[in-house]
């Protein structure tokens, strides 16, 4: 797991906590709240840990509106469910996410596309709300195969199609060829299996939800980006240290040309009366 994955669990308590405080709760700094972020250390600078809070954030938000649309889809027409709000919220926020965003001509475009989209998934997993990922880090389950078994299979209804008991018969018997015969040089994992089997997009890895992913040509891993983080940081530092370094030389430089002028000066003025001196002792013996 990278370090994006581990800081995941532990910001995903913090929300667990934040959860238990009432939705109508005013947006104020309560006992609860305080107690309940001062048990974390979360620091915003480090970019995998602001990728992750950001993430889950913009998620916390998105299921929230999700969970209001269905209730605005609850009642019969638009001016029946301006008269009901969700509950928990305020008062005066329903009347503006009725109007400018559920019953706006883009949100209503948008929509439409994703139940477009959404009916050319060859399969939909039965995983609920829950992230694939907290299965793996959560040890609950053997692997990405196992995974794939778990989200896509029921106890009471089977498979959630044919297509994913094939892909999954298809990852076991892979698995179980590669431990038969052990002449392969470099077994593939279950994650490069399901990878062979489901495919994998730009930025996600079929079958494995909205948790690990692969690295392309336009974006670098979690690893990655912290290395260069810290490469940037250390040459601004060697920068900084630099100038200051010039900065005492510029004084030091200036303070020895002031110097050398005064002794210059100093110089005309001992030759000036040397040379009436010897004007003088000239004139003399003449």
């Amino acid at each position: 797991m990278g370090p994006g994955h581990r800081v995941t669990k532990r910001v995903r308590a913090e929300i667990v906590v934040a959860s238990t405080i009432p939705q109508s709760q005013p947006v104020m700094p309560s006992q609860e709240f305080v107690q309940g972020v001062s048990k974390f250390e979360i620091d915003l600078n480090v970019p995998h840990v602001r990728r992750c809070v950001n993430n889950i954030m913009g998620g916390r938000y998105h299921d929230m509106r999700h969970w209001m649309y269905d209730h605005y889809l609850d009642y019969p027409s638009f001016e029946e469910a301006l008269k009901h709000s969700y509950p928990g919220i305020c008062p005066d926020d329903w009347p503006w996410l009725c109007h400018n965003i559920y019953n706006s001509a883009s949100f209503q475009t948008q929509s439409t596309k994703n139940k477009a989209n959404r009916a050319k998934l060859p399969y939909v997993h039965c995983g609920r709300s829950r992230p694939f990922v907290n299965y793996l880090e959560d040890d609950m389950v053997d692997g990405e195969i196992e995974l794939f078994r778990v989200n896509h299979f029921s106890k009471t209804k089977g498979w959630v199609n044919e297509m994913a008991h094939l892909n999954h018969d298809q990852m076991v018997e892979i698995q179980q060829q590669q431990q038969i015969d052990p002449q392969e040089a470099k077994p593939l994992t279950q994650k490069e299996i399901c990878i062979e089997v489901l495919g994998k997009k730009t930025c996600y890895f079929r079958g494995l939800g909205n948790g690990p992913r692969p690295t392309s040509n336009h974006g670098v891993d979690t690893s990655e980006a912290d290395r260069l983080h810290g490469i940037i940081s250390s040459q601004q530092s060697r920068l900084d240290s630099q100038d200051v370094e010039l900065q005492e030389q510029k004084k030091t430089i200036d303070q020895l040309e002031s110097r050398l002028s005064q002794f210059e000066g100093m110089m005309q003025q001992f030759f000036s009366s040397q040379g009436s001196a010897f004007r003088f002792t000239d004139s003399a013996t003449q």
